[in-house]
C-alpha cells in the first residue's frame, strides 16, 4: 500500500482492491504483450523495421499492414512522419541497454511526428521527438484526432503522448512550437508508463471532445503547462514536473480525474482550474511550486472536489480561489506555504473540512478583497501570521468547530469592515490576540473557548463584533482589551483567571457593552477602565474573586455600570481616580477585603441607589475626589460607612448607613464634603465623627447616636450643621458633645437657662464664663423618646449646650450649626476656647474623662485591620503602554437576578440595614424660625 507524505490518502478498501487490480491488469498485459509478438512472427502480420530489416521506414510497413497486424521498430533514427488509419500496431523494439543507440526514434521538422486517426491503434516503446523545423509553427509530435488509441511504454518530447512511452521536444535552444501530444476531435488516448519530456509549448494538450487516461506517466520540463485539458481526462499515478507555467490546466468544457499523482515544482502553479473547469483529485500532491499549488478561478458550485491530498512548500497560498470560484477542500494538509495555506478572494467561496493547515509562511487561512469562506473541523496551527485572517469590506468567513492555536500572530483576526462568524471553536496558545477585531471588523463569536493567548480578545481602531457565551481565560495580559473607539459587545461571557492582568482592559476611547457576563480571579483586576473617552456599558454582570480591584477607574475614564455585582473580591471593590467619572447604579457591593468604594486623586463619577455591604469599608473619599454618592445602602462594613480623608469633597445624598464599629461617617483633617439627607444609625461610638480640623457641610440629616452620641467633633473641627436631627446617646448621654463655637450666628436657635443643676463640685470646678454671650432665640429639643418641646431661655452665665457636638478636652470646635434638632438636651457651662486644664468631671454634665473617646477611640492615626484607612486602594497597578507594546513584550452570569434580590431599590426610598425599604426621613415640624426657608435649603439663593 504505498503512502505519500507518511499519510495513506486512501479512503475506502474499495479504492485500494481497485489499485490491487490495476497491477495485477499492468503484470498481464505484459504477458499479453510478448505472447502477441511471438504469435504474429510465427503466424505472419510481422513487419520489420530497421537497417537490414526488412523496411527501412516506418511509413512503408503501415502503408502494407493490415489491420490488426504489427509493424517492429528496431532501434535507430527514423526521420519521417507517421499517419495510422488503420488499426495496427507499433512495436518499439530498443536494445538492452541505456544509451540513444539502444532506443527507437522517430522526429519529424515540418510535419507532426506521428498522426493517429484510426480506431484502436497501439504505439509501444518509441521515442517520439521533433526537430528545427524551417517555417515554425504550432504543430505537434504527436496527434491523436479520432478513435481509441493506447500508446505504451514510450518517450515522447514535444509530443503527445500516454503509456509507457518517451516524447522530447527539440533540442536545448532550438526553436519550435506545439505540444508534444495532442488529442483533438473525438480522439482517445491511453497512456501507460509513459515520459513526455517538452521544452517547448504544452507536454499534452487535450481539446474539446478529446480523451486522454494517463497512468504511470512523467510530464516534465514543458515550457508552458504540463497537460492542458479542454476534453476529458483521468490521471493515476503520474507526475508532472518542472513546466513553465502550470503543471495541470483544465479550462472551459474540461473535466479531470485525478488519483495519487503529483505536480511540482513548476514555474507557476501547481494546478490551475478557470472558466468552469472541473476537477476530482484525491490523495495527489501539489508541493513548491513558484506561485499558488493549486489555483481555482470561476469554478461553478459542485466543480472542484479536492480530497485527502498535500498542499505545500509552494511561493504563494497553497490553495488559492479567485474570481467567484467555489470549491470543497476536504482533508487536505496545507503546510509552509508562502502567502497561506488557503486564500479566497474577490467573492470566492471554497468549503474546508476535516483540513491540516499549519507552518505556512503567511497565514493559515486568508480572507481578502471580497473573499468568502467556510472552514469546519479544521485544525490551523503554527502558522508565522494569523491563523485566520478577514479583511476587506464584503469579506466574510465562517469558522466552526475549529481547532485555532499555537500561531505566532493573532489566532483570529478581523479587520477593514470585513464580517465573521466564530462557532464552537477553541482558540489557545497564540502568540498575541487570540481574536483581534479592527478597522470597524465585525466578528460574530458565539459558544467558543478563547484561552492561553497573550491578550483573550482585542478590539481596537472602530472594531466591532459580538461575543455571546464565550469563556476566556488564563491569557496573560488581559482576557479582553477594548481600545481606540472600538465597540465591541459581550453577551454571558466569562473573562476569568488572567494570569497576570486584568479581565477586561477599556482604553483610549474604548466603548464596549457588557451583559450578563462573569469576570472572576483575575490576577490584577477585574475591570480595568482609563484614559479619556473610554466609556464602557455594564449591566446584570458578576465582578467577583479578582486578586486586585473589581473595577478600577482612572485617567479620565468613564462608563455606566448598572446592577452589576460586584462582591467578594480580595481588593478594593470599586476605585475611582484622577478623573475617572464613571457612574454606579443599583449595584451590589458586598464581601470585598478592601473597601467597597474608594474615590481620589480627582475621582468624579456617581454611585447611585447601590448596596455597600461587609466589606472592610464602606465608602473611602480621598483629596480632591468628588464623587457622588446617592440613594445607597452602606451597611456593616467595618469601623466606618464612609471615610472622608483630607481634601475629600465628595458629596454623600440619601443614604441609609447603618451598623458599623466606630462611627458611620468620619471625616479627617481638611475634609470638605457635603452630606445632605442621609439616615445614619446603629453606629458602634458615633453617628457622624468629624476629626481634627475637619470642614463639610451636614444638612437634613437624621444622624442616630452610637454608644457614644449622634455626632462628635474633634480638635479645631469645623463643619457647618444645618438642620440635622440628633438624637440622644444610648448610654443615657447627650445627644452631641463639644463646646460651641463663637460668633453671632452660632447656635443662633439656643437659649440661656437657670444653673439650678449645677452642683456645688461643678460650680467649684467652673471655667469662667465669657463676657459676652449672643443673642439666643427660641429653639426646638427633642427627647429620646421623641416628644418635643420649645421654650424661652433666660440669659446668664451657664447656657444649655447643643447635645449633638462630642469634642476632646484639648481643643475648639468652631463653625455654624443652626435649625439643628438635637436629642434630649443636658445643662453644661459654655467652655471657652481654647480649654483650660479641667478636672476629671465636667459640671452639670455627669460625663467624666473616662467617657469622652480618645483620638484612637475617634479614629486611630495608623491603617485599621482591615485597611480601610490604607493606600493599597489607591496604587493598585495597571498595565502600562498601548496593546502592541503590551503584546511585544466563579459563579455563572445568570445567577446575579437571586443575588440582587435583597438589594432593590424602588425609586424614592433608601436601603435599611435589614435590606427592607424605607422612605427618605422627613422634616419634623418645627417654629418659624427654625423651619427651612421655602423653597430650598439654606444658602441655595431660592427664595
Amino acid at each position: 500500500l504505498e503512502t505519500k507524505g507518511g499519510i495513506d490518502t486512501l479512503n475506502t478498501p474499495d479504492e485500494i482492491n481497485a489499485l490491487n487490480a490495476e497491477a495485477d491488469f499492468f503484470q498481464l498485459a505484459q504477458l499479453k504483450d510478448d505472447l502477441e509478438t511471438r504469435l504474429q512472427a510465427l503466424c505472419g502480420g510481422f513487419y520489420q523495421v530497421g537497417k537490414g530489416r526488412e523496411f527501412e521506414t516506418i511509413r512503408d510497413a503501415v502503408a502494407l499492414a493490415n489491420e490488426g497486424e504489427c509493424v517492429v521498430i528496431y532501434p535507430g533514427v527514423y526521420t519521417e512522419s507517421v499517419v495510422l488509419t488503420k488499426k495496427i500496431r507499433l512495436l518499439g523494439k530498443p536494445g538492452p541497454g541505456s544509451d540513444d543507440s539502444e532506443k527507437v526514434f522517430v522526429e519529424s521538422a515540418q510535419k507532426i511526428t506521428l498522426t493517429i486517426t484510426g480506431v484502436g491503434a497501439r504505439i509501444e516503446h518509441l521515442c517520439l521527438r521533433r526537430v528545427a523545423e524551417d517555417e515554425p509553427g504550432r504543430r505537434a509530435t504527436a496527434v491523436c484526432r479520432c478513435g481509441h488509441v493506447e500508446i505504451v511504454h514510450n518517450t515522447v518530447t514535444g509530443c503527445d503522448l500516454c503509456d509507457d512511452c518517451t516524447v522530447m521536444s527539440t533540442p536545448e535552444g532550438v526553436s519550435t512550437h506545439g505540444p508534444c501530444v495532442q488529442i483533438r476531435g473525438e480522439g482517445k488516448l491511453v497512456m501507460h508508463e509513459c515520459r513526455v519530456q517538452c521544452n517547448v509549448g504544452n507536454s499534452v494538450e487535450v481539446m474539446a471532445g478529446g480523451f486522454l487516461d494517463v497512468r504511470h506517466s512523467t510530464l516534465c520540463d514543458a515550457v508552458e503547462m504540463g497537460l492542458s485539458v479542454h476534453g476529458k481526462a483521468k490521471l493515476k499515478f503520474c507526475h508532472i514536473q518542472r513546466t513553465g507555467l502550470a503543471g495541470l490546466g483544465v479550462h472551459t468544457g474540461g473535466e479531470v480525474t485525478i488519483q495519487r499523482s503529483d505536480f511540482c515544482d513548476g514555474q507557476d502553479c501547481g494546478i490551475v482550474v478557470d472558466n468552469g473547469g472541473k476537477i476530482t483529485m484525491s490523495g495527489s500532491e501539489a508541493a513548491r511550486n513558484a506561485a499558488a499549488g493549486i489555483g481555482l478561478s470561476g469554478c461553478a458550485p459542485g466543480d472542484v472536489l479536492l480530497r485527502n491530498c498535500q498542499v505545500f512548500g509552494n511561493g504563494h497560498a497553497g490553495v488559492y480561489a479567485t474570481a467567484g470560484a467555489f470549491a470543497q477542500l476536504v482533508g487536505l494538509h496545507l503546510s509552509d506555504n508562502g502567502l497561506a495555506g488557503i486564500a479566497s478572494v474577490n467573492g470566492a467561496n471554497p468549503t474546508v473540512q476535516n483540513c491540516n493547515i499549519y507552518n505556512n509562511k503567511g497565514c493559515g487561512v486568508l480572507l481578502h478583497q471580497g473573499g468568502l469562506c467556510q472552514v469546519v473541523r479544521s485544525d490551523i496551527y503554527c502558522n508565522r501570521m494569523a491563523g485566520v485572517a478577514v479583511q476587506g469590506k464584503g469579506t466574510s468567513l465562517k469558522l466552526l468547530s475549529c481547532l485555532v492555536r499555537d500561531g505566532l500572530d493573532a489566532g483570529v483576526f478581523v479587520n477593514d469592515s470585513a464580517t465573521c462568524t466564530i462557532k464552537l471553536c477553541d482558540i489557545r496558545n497564540n502568540a498575541l490576540a487570540g481574536i483581534a477585531t479592527g478597522d470597524a471588523g465585525r466578528p460574530i463569536v458565539q459558544d467558543c473557548d478563547i484561552h492561553h493567548c497573550r491578550v483573550g480578545i482585542s478590539a481596537f481602531n472602530l472594531g466591532q463584533g459580538q461575543f455571546e457565551r464565550v469563556d476566556v481565560f488564563n491569557n496573560v495580559t488581559a482576557n479582553a482589551t477594548v481600545e481606540t473607539s472600538a465597540d465591541t459587545q459581550f453577551l454571558r461571557c466569562k473573562l476569568r483567571d488572567s494570569e497576570t492582568g486584568c479581565g477586561l482592559l477599556v482604553e483610549r476611547g474604548g466603548v464596549p457593552v457588557l451583559a450578563g457576563c462573569t469576570i472572576t480571579g483575575n490576577q490584577l483586576a477585574g475591570v480595568i477602565v482609563r484614559d479619556k473617552g473610554s466609556k464602557p456599558s455594564l449591566s446584570e454582570n458578576e465582578i467577583s474573586g479578582n486578586s486586585g480591584a473589581a473595577v478600577l477607574c482612572s485617567d479620565g475614564g468613564g462608563g455606566s455600570f448598572d446592577r452589576d455585582m460586584i462582591v467578594d473580591n480580595k481588593g478594593v471593590g470599586i476605585v475611582i481616580k484622577t478623573n475617572a467619572h464613571p457612574s454606579f447604579t443599583n449595584c451590589t457591593i458586598k464581601g470585598n477585603t478592601s473597601v467597597g468604594v474608594a474615590s481620589t486623586d480627582m475621582g468624579r463619577g456617581a454611585i447611585l441607589g447601590c448596596l455597600i455591604e461587609k466589606c472592610g469599608g464602606g465608602f473611602v473619599c480621598g483629596p480632591n475626589a468628588r464623587t457622588l454618592v446617592k440613594e445607597c445602602a452602606i451597611n456593616s462594613c467595618g469601623d466606618c460607612g464612609v471615610l472622608v480623608l483630607p481634601g475629600g469633597q465628595c458629596e454623600l445624598h440619601s443614604n441609609n448607613i447603618t451598623k458599623h464599629a466606630i462611627a458611620g461617617v468620619v471625616l479627617r483633617q481638611g475634609a470638605d464634603p457635603r452630606v445632605f439627607e442621609n439616615t445614619i444609625s446603629d453606629s458602634g461610638n458615633f453617628g457622624i465623627l468629624c476629626c481634627d480640623g475637619a470642614f463639610g457641610t451636614l444638612e437634613y440629616n437624621n444622624v442616630g447616636s452610637g454608644d457614644r452620641a449622634a455626632l462628635g467633633l474633634c480638635r479645631k473641627a469645623q463643619p457647618v450643621l444645618l438642620y440635622n436631627d440628633l438624637e440622644q446617646g444610648a448610654d443615657g448621654d447627650a445627644a452631641s458633645y463639644g463646646p460651641p463655637a463663637s460668633g453671632p450666628d452660632t447656635y443662633a436657635t439656643n437659649k440661656t437657662v437657670a444653673e439650678d443643676h449645677a452642683s456645688a463640685e461643678a460650680r467649684a470646678h467652673r471655667p469662667t464664663a465669657p463676657t459676652s454671650v449672643p443673642t439666643l432665640r427660641s429653639h426646638t429639643t427633642s427627647s429620646g423618646n421623641g416628644t418635643r418641646t420649645s421654650g424661652d431661655f433666660d440669659e446668664g452665665p451657664c447656657i444649655k449646650q447643643p447635645t449633638g457636638v462630642h469634642s476632646s478636652r484639648t481643643g475648639t470646635a468652631t463653625g455654624s450649626t443652626s435649625g439643628n434638632n438635637f436629642g434630649d438636651t443636658t445643662r453644661t457651662h459654655l467652655l471657652p476656647s481654647p480649654l483650660p486644664s479641667a478636672p476629671s468631671t465636667l459640671p452639670g454634665a455627669g460625663l467624666t474623662t473616662a467617657k469622652l473617646p480618645s483620638p484612637a477611640e475617634m479614629w486611630p492615626v495608623s491603617p485599621s485591620p482591615k485597611g480601610l484607612v490604607g493606600a493599597e486602594w489607591n496604587s493598585v497597578p495597571t498595565p502600562k503602554g498601548s496593546l502592541k507594546e503590551r503584546q511585544g513584550s466563579g459563579g455563572t452570569a445568570g445567577d446575579w437576578q437571586a443575588r440582587r434580590q435583597s438589594s432593590s431599590l424602588s425609586s424614592g426610598s433608601v436601603r435599611t440595614a435589614d435590606n427592607s425599604e424605607k422612605q427618605p426621613p422627613q422634616p419634623q415640624p418645627q417654629p418659624p424660625s427654625a423651619q427651612r426657608p421655602p423653597g430650598g435649603r439654606p444658602g441655595s439663593g431660592k427664595t
